[in-house]
């Protein structure tokens, strides 16, 4: 007769998936779960880090629109902070300098229409003596009309509509005569030989450069220092040369063109602007 086997005790499997109960009777310095002191500390960094989340809560709400609890009130006091914005800078727009207009009809301070003499183009009036302004460099422009206004270059006419002209007026009409395109030419006489040799080859036994050395070949100009020359009026450069020559005009750089002009009889000032007069002007987007 087989002996029956004893019964395995109903905590047995148990005893397998859980710790020792008897673990609990260990030295302290032996259990598993923290003792005092980091209990101590766990405490502390929740606190920390329940204080940290106020004060971010805090900083979040100074920060908003609105830190009221109203937050429909405060979507309102921004719309309508928006809108006084809008209406402040409307006034602004309004006045933006518009250049167009003043070379039309003046900017009603005193400046009178820059068509009046230069024409509807910018390409100026020949018969007397009004420069071309189209196509030519907006800083030498600017430079011109800021001269003009201050006094450092004189004529009767330019200087007081020059002053009537508020800085940006004068900026813009720069920029916006030098963006014109380069107006018709008409075909010129054949010019003086004696006025091409100047301006071509100069005259050194005089120490006298050629016109063409600062002013490129075919005076079409070189940057705000030396303006084209070509196309212009033979009046105007006629005038500008014995402006010059009198210390009427002085306000090129290092007074190179005042030296130049000393060296001219009567008669070849008006050869070399004869010549550059009869010159065409460049082909749009072409550099000296």
């Amino acid at each position: 007769m087989r002996k029956r086997q004893p019964a395995s005790h109903p905590l047995s499997s148990m005893r397998e998936r859980v710790p020792d109960l008897q673990a609990q009777d260990a030295p302290a310095e032996q259990r598993s779960w923290p003792r005092r002191g980091e209990r101590q500390g766990w405490r502390e960094s929740g606190r920390e880090r329940a204080c940290g989340q106020r004060e971010m809560s805090r900083q979040v709400r100074a920060l908003s629109p609105n830190p009221s609890p109203a937050s429909g009130r405060g979507e309102t006091r921004l719309s309508l902070a928006a809108l006084l914005l809008v209406l402040t800078l409307i006034p602004f727009a309004a006045n933006a300098t518009d250049a167009a207009v003043i070379t039309r009809q003046g900017n009603g301070k005193g400046a009178a229409p820059c068509m009046a003499c230069h024409g509807v183009d910018g390409g100026g009036m020949a018969i007397n003596g009004y420069p071309r302004l189209a196509g030519l460099d907006a800083a030498y422009l600017q430079k011109q009309l800021d001269d003009f206004a201050n006094g450092s270059r004189a004529n009767p006419v330019m200087q007081p509509n020059a002053s009537a002209l508020s800085e940006d007026e004068r900026a813009a009409l720069a920029k916006y005569y030098s963006a014109l395109p380069l107006p018709a030419h008409p075909a010129a006489a054949r010019p003086d030989a004696g006025g091409e040799r100047l301006a071509t080859h100069g005259d050194w036994s005089r120490g006298l450069p050629a016109c063409t050395q600062c002013h490129a070949p075919g005076g079409v100009g070189v940057g705000a220092n030396f303006p084209p020359l070509a196309g212009q009026p033979a009046a105007y450069i006629a005038a500008q040369l014995r402006a010059w020559q009198q210390g009427a005009r002085h306000n090129d750089p290092l007074q190179l063109m005042r030296h130049v002009a000393q060296q001219l009889t009567p008669q070849e000032i008006d050869a070399v602007a004869g010549w550059f007069a009869a010159q065409p002007l460049p082909a749009k987007g072409s550099a000296p």
